[in-house]
Formats: structure tokens, C-alpha cells, sequence
């Protein structure tokens, strides 16, 4: 039976072996019109001929029909939310689904199949009509999955069938939980607090690797879940940004003097991104200062490098501790970034002969990051094209290492975006290209999404 509700579909391997029997005849069928003896049977024959296009015909109009009728059952069926934001074509669609339970209780009392299809008309006058319905039915639901695609625009990257069974339980604020993966870069859960009887609020988020981040203002969970995906997003950003300025004003604190207690508390007290951030925040800005000194100051840069060698050293060592994976992730993602950030200064030292401030080409082909405070933002700047960070929310994914190629990938996507261009990376298979173009992605602090064209 289907969903308990009886034998109301056509049993896949019964219509097959139906079909099957049906070519079979046809076959013999044609054999016999080719006969030249065939004069006295000749009408008898073309009569079954016929008989067995219109058997053919009506069982393919059928399955059709009954594939449209699946395919909405599932949606309109029962007390869905989907059902009551298109009450129209719910009504429409109970019509169908008379009409439908008609016809299979035609099919089950008339088990003939040549009798049922060529001579009863019910199924060629119904059959067409259905379809007509079935297919209104689903012209509007797209019309629906379009509108809250217009609403919720990351919804453009979800499938029609788990766009419909995110809609279907939208008055479940939980439900979204499963579909998250596919709305953001890595939130994986979300704390719900009941205020109220009716009333939900989400306080905080939680990546795949299990860290977890509380936000700044509680979200309303409404039954309509359009409207507060969108708050969820804008709290999410507006979390990390808060998180992120807190944590550019402790660097001087945490940062200033490299000392073990302190950078320990510094990675403990952020979420593994902003922590990063700190890194590449307090980089940039002490080796623009050294450069920019150069000329004054003959020892800051040695002084400088000795900092960031400390800082390495101090977050190697923090790994021969017994540390969980989150931890562990955590350190080595600021070891992989740091260990080219001090290559990069290293670099520079040798050609500090030549440079004569932080406006040589030589430091602005970095990937520098700055937080300016006039405009309340952090910016990613490389050489001359400047992005503003998108602070999504990025867990603690393993970050890519970093090599004299990524940089040059960097400067070449760089300058193309900053013209409005795209970029075609393109070498071998595994050779890093897409996992390179992610990496920019999570440096910038963007949504990235990765679709597979030859799929």
C-alpha cells in the first residue's frame, strides 16, 4: 500500500512485465499483417493492433499522470505549511486526488486491462485532465520556490526537493537544523531556548568541528522562516564582527609582548577565525610599522622577526601538549598562516636594502589585513584592490598551506575581482585549484560554494 492509504499506485515491476507482454504482442501482431495468408483474420488483427497502441498509450498518459501525483501528494497532503500558504492549490489539487483514488478503484475493480483502457472512456477523459491540473499544481509551486529563493537568496543553491522539505516544516523552527550545511559555510547547529510557549529564540551557533559561538542578540524564531534565516545571517555577521572588535583592542594586551600565559589565553578566548585574524591583524600591522622605519630604526626589523620566530615557536610548542581536536585544529591553522607569514617578512629582510617603506610593491603583493576603526570594519587588502571581510561564520576548517604560487594566485584572482572579472584557474586534476580558490573564500571571511558543472 502507499503511506497506508491502499493500492493506489501502479505497481512498478507488475506495469513493467505489462509493457513487456504488450511489445511481445505487438510484435506477433505485425508478424501476422506480413503474412500473406492472413485474409480471413486480417480486420481481427488490425483491430488488435490498434487495441494495443491505445493500451500502450493509456498506461504511459498514466504513469504520468501518476508521477505528478506522487510528486504532489508528498507536499499537499495532510496539514503541511507549504498546503496553507498555496490554499488554492491545495483545494485544487484535493480535487485531483479524488478523482485520482476514482480511477485506481476503477483499475482494481476492472482488473482487465484491454477492457479498462480501450473500452471505458473514463481513462482517456480523465487521464488528459488530470495532467492539465497536476501540472497547474506544479507551475505555481515553482512560482513559490522562486519567490522564497527572491526572499532567502542562498536558497538559489538548494535543490527543489530540499527547498520543499525545508518549507514543508517551516513552522518547526528546528527542522532547519539538518539543511544548515547547505545555507552556510559551517554552521552545523544552532541552540534553541524556549522563551514562551510559542515563543523560540536562537542563542548561539556551533561549527562541524564543535565549536561553539554565542551571539550577540538572541534571534527570534518565527513559523515563518524566510524572514528569520535572514536575522539568523545578519546575527551570525554581526556576532563575528562584535567578536572580531573586541578582539582587535585585547592585541595590545595579548599580543604587544609575545609571552606563553598570554597567547595561550588569547587562542582560549576566541573562536579559532578571529583568532587567526588576531595573528594576521598584529602581522601586518607590526611589519608595516618595521617597514616603515626602516630607515630610522636599523634593529626593528631583526626585533620584529624575533617576535614572530617566538610566536611560531610558542605555537609549536603548544601542540606537543595532549590537546582535544578542536584545540589542536585551532593551533595548527595558525601555524600553517604563521609559518608564511614569517617567510614572507624573512623575504623581506633580505631586501630591506632596497625598500624604502611600506609602499613597495615587495610588501603589497601580502595578503595584509587591517581593522579600521573610522569605518568599524576589517578589510583584506592585496597590492592595490582592497575587499571588505564578510565576517561569515567559517568554524575551524583546516586553511591551506600557503606557497609562492597561492601568492601569485592570490594577486592575479585579486586584480581580476577588483576589475569585475572572474578568474579560470586551470592546470591538472588535484592540483589544488579549487581547494586555492576556497582558501581566498575563507580569507576574505566569504560564503564560498563549490558547483561540479559536469554533474
Amino acid at each position: 500500500t502507499f503511506k497506508n492509504r491502499g493500492e493506489v499506485v501502479l505497481q512498478p515491476d507488475k506495469i513493467s512485465e505489462l509493457i513487456t507482454d504488450i511489445e511481445d504482442g505487438q510484435l506477433v501482431l505485425t508478424a501476422l499483417l506480413g503474412n500473406r495468408n492472413n485474409g480471413a483474420f486480417r480486420k481481427e488483427i488490425q483491430l488488435w493492433v490498434v487495441r494495443l497502441a491505445t493500451v500502450q498509450e493509456r498506461i504511459e498518459e498514466w504513469l504520468q499522470v501518476q508521477h505528478l501525483w506522487i510528486y504532489m501528494e508528498a507536499i499537499f497532503s495532510g496539514s503541511g505549511d507549504i498546503g496553507r500558504e498555496l490554499p488554492t492549490e491545495q483545494k485544487r489539487f484535493a480535487n485531483i486526488d479524488r478523482q485520482w483514488i476514482k480511477i485506481m478503484k476503477a483499475a482494481r475493480d476492472n482488473p482487465n486491462v484491454i477492457r479498462l483502457c480501450c473500452m471505458d472512456d473514463m481513462l482517456a477523459n480523465l487521464l488528459p485532465h488530470l495532467q492539465s491540473y497536476l501540472e497547474m499544481c506544479q507551475k505555481s509551486l515553482a512560482g513559490y520556490l522562486e519567490a522564497k529563493r527572491t526572499g532567502f537568496p542562498r536558497f538559489y543553491f538548494v535543490s527543489d526537493a530540499q527547498l520543499l522539505e525545508i518549507m514543508g516544516q517551516g513552522s518547526d523552527p528546528a527542522s532547519i537544523r539538518p539543511h544548515l550545511l547547505s545555507i552556510t559555510a559551517n554552521v552545523a547547529t544552532l541552540t534553541f531556548d524556549s522563551t514562551g510557549p510559542t515563543d523560540t529564540e536562537v542563542t548561539s551557533m556551533g561549527s562541524v568541528e564543535g565549536e561553539q559561538v554565542l551571539f550577540s542578540q538572541p534571534v527570534k524564531a518565527e513559523a515563518k522562516i524566510v524572514p528569520w534565516l535572514n536575522q539568523l545571517l545578519e546575527e551570525m555577521q554581526r556576532t563575528m564582527k562584535d567578536v572580531m572588535r573586541s578582539m582587535v583592542s585585547d592585541i595590545p594586551a595579548y599580543l604587544q609582548e609575545i609571552q606563553p600565559h598570554t597567547l595561550e589565553a588569547f587562542i582560549a578566548r576566541y573562536p579559532a577565525q578571529v583568532a587567526l585574524m588576531g595573528i594576521q591583524i598584529m602581522w601586518t600591522h607590526d611589519s608595516e610599522l618595521s617597514l616603515n622605519r626602516l630607515r630610522v630604526e636599523k634593529g626593528l626589523m631583526a626585533l620584529t622577526f624575533k617576535k614572530f620566530k617566538t610566536l611560531l615557536d610558542l605555537l609549536v610548542a603548544m601542540t606537543r601538549a595532549d590537546l582535544p581536536a578542536l584545540e589542536r585544529t585551532k593551533i595548527e591553522n595558525l601555524i600553517t598562516i604563521h609559518i608564511h607569514q614569517l617567510d614572507a617578512f624573512a623575504a623581506l629582510m633580505k631586501l630591506q636594502k632596497r625598500i624604502r617603506n611600506a609602499l613597495d610593491f615587495d610588501w603589497l603583493k601580502q595578503t595584509r589585513f587591517y581593522w579600521k576603526t573610522e569605518d568599524d570594519n576589517c578589510i583584506m587588502q592585496i597590492t592595490d584592490v582592497q575587499f571588505d571581510y564578510c565576517f561569515e561564520y567559517l568554524g575551524c576548517n583546516e586553511r591551506l598551506v600557503v606557497t609562492d604560487l597561492t601568492d601569485r594566485i592570490y594577486i592575479s584572482c585579486a586584480q581580476a575581482m577588483g576589475m569585475h572579472y572572474g578568474g579560470a584557474p586551470s592546470g591538472p586534476a588535484g592540483t589544488g585549484k579549487t581547494e586555492t580558490t576556497k582558501d581566498m573564500g575563507r580569507a576574505c571571511g566569504r560564503y564560498f560554494i563549490t558547483i561540479n558543472c559536469s554533474d
